[in-house]
C-alpha cells in the first residue's frame, strides 16, 4: 500500500481516537473564588454581637463587618480574636465605633497568610503582657483609624506588633506604652509602609519611643512627635529606633527624647540603611549619660540626608548628628541651631566618612550649658569630613573666662577637608585643621524660617558671597551628578547656564514691584 495513504489512515484513526475520548471523559468544572459573606454588628453592640460577626465572615472565604449600632459605641473585649481569613471591619464614620480591651486584653492577632483591613475605626485600651492591640503574622492594613492608650507589658509594639506586611494611612497612634516600640514594633524581615499617619506621645522603656523597626520602614507624610523612651537601661531612639533599612520622605521627626541611661539618638537612633528626603528632624533631646545624637545616631550602615533640615536639637555630644563609623552623606540640606552640651553643637562624627554637598551649618553652638570645655561649635570631626559647595559659618561655642561664660565663634574642630567652592566664617587653628581651598567670610543669611519648599532654609541675602560662587562645572552629589534644584526643590542654578550658590539654598528671583531683585 502507498506510504502516503498509510500515514493519512494512521493519522485520522488517531485523531478520531482522541475525540470519542474527549467525549466520554468528564469535563473539569472550572474553579471559582470561595464565597465571601459579610456581617452586621447590630444593637445593643456589644462583645457577643461583634464575635457572632467575625463568626459569621470566617465561617465562609471572609468578608466585612460594618456596625448598626445606633450613634456612638464603645465595644468591650475581654479576650483576643483570632483572624484566619480576609477579614475588613469598617466602623463608618471615624469616632463612631471604638474596639476597648478594656485595659485587660489585646483586641486582635492576625494569623500567617490572611489579612485584617481595619477602616474608620478606634482601637483603644488594650492591656496585655503578650502583644500590643494588633498582632500581626500575615497581611495588615489600616486606614482612617485611630490607636490610642494601648499597652505591651513587658513586650513590644503597644499598638501593634507586625511580623508580616503593614499599610497604615490617615491614622493617628498616640498615648500607646511597650517595652519597644511604644506605638509600633517592625520585627526583621517584616515591612511597614506608613502614610499621613501621626504617631505622637507614645513611650518605650528601651528601643523605639515611638516606632522600633528591624524590618524594612518607609514613612512618607507623617509626623513622629513628643514620644519618650526611658526607664530601661538602655534609652535609644525617642522617636525612632531602626536596625533595618529606614527611609523618611516628607516626614517630620520632632520633640522626642530619651532618658539619661545610656542614650543615643534623641530624634531617631539608626543601625541600619537609612534614606531622608525632603524631612525635618527638629527639637529633639538625649543628654544625661553618653547622650549622643539629639536629632539622629547613625551607626554600621550608610546614610544619606537629602532636601532636609536637621534644627534645635540637644544632645551632650552630636546635638544635630552624631555619626559613629559608616558612611553618612548630606545633599542639599540644613544643619542649624543645634546645641551639645560638650562637642560638636552642629555634627559630630568619631569615625568613617562624611561627605556634604551644598550643605548649610550654621549657628550651632558647642558647650550650650555654659559650664566646662565643649568645641566644633558647627562641627567636631574625629573621621574623615569632605565638604563642598558648602557653608560652615556662624557657629560658636561658649568659653568660662574669670568663671563668665562667654560666646565664641567657632566652626570646627578636628580636621576638615574643603574640596572647594565652601565659606567658613571663623575656625581656632589651635583645634581645627582645614585643608583644601575655602573662603573666610560672613556668608550673609537670613534666618531659618520658610523660604518655600518643605522644609525650613536660611536664605542667601542680598550681596551674599555665596551666590553665583558655586563650581564653574556645576555643584554635583556624591554620584558624581549635577544637583539640578535646590533644598526648596527650586532650579539650581539660577539664572540657567550660570554658576550655583554655594550652600542648601539657590538665590532666586524675587518680584518687589516694580523690579525683580536679584
Amino acid at each position: 500500500m502507498n506510504t502516503r495513504i498509510v500515514r493519512y489512515l494512521f493519522g485520522t484513526t488517531i485523531a478520531l481516537a482522541i475525540a470519542l475520548l474527549l467525549l466520554v471523559l468528564p469535563m473539569p468544572t472550572p474553579t471559582r473564588a470561595a464565597p465571601t459573606t459579610d456581617a452586621v454588628v447590630s444593637v445593643p453592640c456589644g462583645e457577643a454581637q461583634f464575635d457572632s460577626a467575625l463568626a459569621t465572615v470566617q465561617a465562609s472565604a471572609g468578608g466585612t463587618i460594618t456596625f448598626s449600632c445606633g450613634g456612638t459605641a464603645t465595644i468591650p473585649f475581654t479576650f483576643i480574636k483570632s483572624i484566619s481569613k480576609n477579614v475588613v471591619i469598617d466602623g463608618g464614620t471615624l469616632g463612631t465605633i471604638t474596639l476597648s480591651g478594656g485595659n485587660t486584653a489585646a483586641l486582635f492577632q492576625v494569623f500567617f497568610g490572611h489579612q485584617l483591613t481595619l477602616l474608620n475605626i478606634t482601637l483603644a485600651n488594650s492591656s496585655s503582657n503578650q502583644q500590643g492591640a494588633v498582632q500581626n503574622f500575615g497581611a495588615l492594613t489600616l486606614n482612617n483609624c485611630t490607636l490610642t492608650n494601648n499597652r505591651a507589658l513587658g513586650t513590644t509594639g503597644g499598638a501593634i506588633s507586625n511580623s508580616g506586611t503593614m499599610t497604615m494611612t490617615n491614622c493617628t497612634l498616640s498615648n500607646n506604652k511597650a517595652t519597644n516600640g511604644g506605638a509600633i514594633y517592625v520585627e526583621g524581615g517584616a515591612t511597614a509602609s506608613i502614610n499621613s499617619t501621626t504617631v505622637f506621645s507614645n513611650s518605650a522603656e528601651s528601643f523605639g519611643g515611638g516606632i522600633y523597626s528591624a524590618g524594612a520602614l518607609t514613612l512618607v507624610n507623617s509626623p513622629v512627635v513628643s514620644n519618650t523612651v526611658a526607664g530601661g537601661g538602655n534609652n535609644w531612639g525617642g522617636g525612632i529606633f531602626n536596625s533595618g533599612s529606614l527611609t523618611l520622605t516628607n516626614s517630620t521627626v520632632m520633640s522626642n527624647t530619651t532618658g539619661s541611661s545610656n542614650a543615643y539618638g534623641g530624634g531617631i537612633l539608626n543601625q541600619g540603611p537609612l534614606l531622608m528626603i525632603n524631612s525635618t528632624i527638629s527639637g529633639n533631646t538625649t543628654l544625661g549619660s553618653v547622650g549622643y545624637g539629639g536629632g539622629i545616631y547613625t551607626v554600621g550602615y550608610t546614610a544619606t540626608v537629602t532636601s532636609s533640615t536637621i534644627s534645635g536639637n540637644t544632645a551632650s555630644n552630636g546635638g544635630g548628628i552624631y555619626k559613629n563609623a559608616a558612611p553618612l552623606v548630606v545633599i542639599n540640606s540644613t544643619i542649624s541651631g543645634n546645641y551639645s552640651t560638650g562637642n560638636g553643637g552642629g555634627i559630630y562624627t568619631i569615625a568613617g566618612t562624611m561627605s556634604l554637598f551644598n550643605v548649610t551649618i550654621t549657628r550651632n553652638r558647642a558647650n550650650s550649658d555654659d559650664s566646662g570645655v565643649g568645641i566644633g561649635g558647627g562641627v567636631a570631626n574625629g573621621g574623615t569630613f569632605n565638604f563642598v559647595n558648602s557653608i560652615i559659618a556662624l557657629n560658636e561655642n561658649v568659653i568660662i573666662i574669670s568663671g563668665i561664660p562667654l560666646l565664641n565663634d567657632d566652626d570646627c574642630s578636628g580636621t576638615i577637608n574643603s574640596q572647594g567652592n565652601s565659606i567658613m566664617y571663623y575656625y581656632d587653628s589651635g583645634y581645627c585643621t582645614v585643608n583644601g581651598p575655602f573662603t573666610l567670610t560672613n556668608p550673609q543669611l537670613g534666618p531659618l524660617q520658610d523660604n518655600g519648599g518643605p522644609t525650613w532654609t536660611h536664605a542667601l541675602l542680598v550681596g551674599s558671597p555665596a551666590i553665583d560662587a558655586g563650581n564653574g562645572g556645576g555643584c554635583t552629589d556624591n554620584l558624581p551628578a549635577l544637583i539640578a534644584i535646590d533644598q526648596r526643590g527650586w532650579a539650581r542654578p539660577y539664572p540657567a547656564g550660570g554658576r550655583c550658590d554655594i550652600g542648601a539654598y539657590e538665590r532666586g528671583a524675587f518680584l518687589y514691584l516694580p523690579l525683580i531683585l536679584r
